[in-house]
């Protein structure tokens, strides 16, 4: 299969999209990066299920690239 940006770029914003859906905005600073290959969230959230539905979300969408799933587990102090 030939590398075409443009489906990368799409694909990464619908794995955003379903993420940010699924998570209800949850994740904090949300990246989706990809290329051919592998797709890398990052972010933020306060709960290790945020992260949990966050993998969930972008499984449907991998068509087969690798998947690292970055976002940090960390309570926000106010």
């Amino acid at each position: 299969m030939a590398y075409d940006p443009q489906t990368v770029h799409q694909a990464s914003r619908q794995i955003e999209h379903s993420v940010r859906q699924l998570t209800g905005g949850l994740i904090r600073g949300l990246q989706i990066s990809s290329d051919q290959d592998r797709v890398i969230m990052t972010g933020a959230t306060d709960l290790y299920y945020h992260k949990q539905l966050a993998t969930r979300a972008a499984m449907d969408a991998l068509d087969g690239r690798q998947f690292n799933n970055e976002i940090v587990v960390s309570r926000q102090v106010n």
